[in-house]
Parts: structure tokens; C-alpha cells; sequence
């Protein structure tokens, strides 16, 4: 469904631009099925040379995918601002003192905590963009949306689920952010690694939660 611009106001476009990025953006490329590896950030992307993805660059890419299908019929309608502090937010969860845990990132196996994350902050962008929402809710939901975006693409480059059937097309996890989605850390005694040259692994751990 298409909404112009003379059916809802620009501030409701934003609002429903905001909760569908987090609900169908898992992945930058996910109409084609195709997956690109990343850089964490702009520094780490310029170390590793010209055209890496950062995180960022994901995210802007993957907003603005869903322009059209917003009824926007000018760049201008999206406020730049809240853009930016949606990118910048998923790249600052890679700076600041959300590194050092595993959950933002689904790292360490730690895919309860991460998905009650992504619950969580998906709740708290629904609570802020409801009715009429201010300056103030706008921001925060803004933050929480780059972050949980953040934990999104990291299940992807993080875990194992792309390498479990790597032929195209790829498989979404449509599960991840669902309320009524509970994923479960892998059992103690489960091997979740397995030796191998680089470049040439051929046998992988078979989770799937």
C-alpha cells in the first residue's frame, strides 16, 4: 500500500518509516538475496579499502529503499538529521560502551539476550512513535532504531546463519525482533566451531534457532 503526501503528514511518514526499517531491513540487499561482507565502521572501512560497506553505509542504503514505498516523491522530505542520527547510533554501538558486550552484537552465542534486545528496543520505538510524538521522542527512537538495526546486521556477520545454506537465495530470519520469537543459546556441550584452512571450510555447526 502507497500513502502520498496529501494523505498523511510528513512527521506520520516518518513514523512509519522508522517502525518498518527496524521490522523489514535484516538485510541491505534482501529483495536480491545477495550479502556483502562489511567493515565495522569508517575508519576500519577506509583501512580495508575502497569499497567496503560499514555498517553506516548499510543502514542509509537499506532507509532509503523504503523511500518510495513511503509515498516520499522527494529526497527532501526525509529530514537528513534524523537520517544521521539513525546511522550514527548503529555505528557508535561498534565506540562505545555497548563494545564490550557480547548482546548488541549477538556475540559469544548469546542470541536470547540479543533477541530480547532487539524486542525490547523495537517496544520502546513503538511506545515513542505512537499518537503524536515530539522532538524528544523522535530522538530516542531514532537512537534505539540505529541500534537495534546494529544487532540485526551483526546476527548475519556474526553468527553462522548465512554459512548454514550459503547458496543463493539466502534465507531471512524473519524471527528475529518478533515478539513472539524466542531464540535460545546453543547447549554447553555443542561444538560451535570447527578447524579448517581459511577460505576453504566445508563443514559447519548446523544451528538454527
Amino acid at each position: 500500500m502507497r500513502f502520498s503526501g496529501t494523505d498523511l503528514s510528513h512527521r506520520k511518514l516518518i513514523c512509519l518509516l522508522l517502525a518498518a526499517a527496524l521490522t523489514v531491513t535484516p538485510l541491505c540487499n534482501y529483495r536480491t538475496h545477495t550479502v556483502k561482507a562489511f567493515m565495522p565502521g569508517a575508519i576500519s572501512g577506509f583501512a580495508g579499502g575502497f569499497g567496503n560497506w560499514t555498517h553506516q553505509d548499510i543502514t542509509e542504503t537499506a532507509i532509503w529503499s523504503l523511500f518510495t514505498e513511503f509515498g516520499f516523491t522527494s529526497r527532501s522530505q526525509l529530514n537528513r538529521d534524523a537520517l544521521d542520527n539513525i546511522t550514527k547510533n548503529n555505528g557508535d554501538t561498534d565506540k562505545d560502551e555497548e563494545k564490550k558486550h557480547a548482546y548488541p552484537h549477538f556475540d559469544g552465542e548469546q542470541f536470547f539476550t540479543s533477541q530480547e534486545r532487539l524486542k525490547a528496543y523495537k517496544q520502546r520505538i513503538d511506545e515513542r512513535m505512537s499518537f503524536f510524538p515530539g522532538g524528544r521522542e523522535l530522538y530516542e527512537s531514532q537512537y534505539y532504531l540505529g541500534r537495534a538495526l546494529h544487532t540485526l546486521q551483526d546476527f548475519y556477520s556474526h553468527s553462522n546463519w548465512v554459512e548454514l545454506d550459503p547458496s543463493p537465495p539466502i534465507e531471512i530470519n524473519h524471527g528475529l525482533g518478533d515478539f513472539g520469537t524466542t531464540l535460545s543459546n546453543p547447549a554447553a556441550n555443542i561444538k560451535t566451531c570447527a578447524e579448517c584452512t581459511r577460505n576453504i571450510c566445508t563443514q559447519y555447526s548446523r544451528l538454527r534457532n
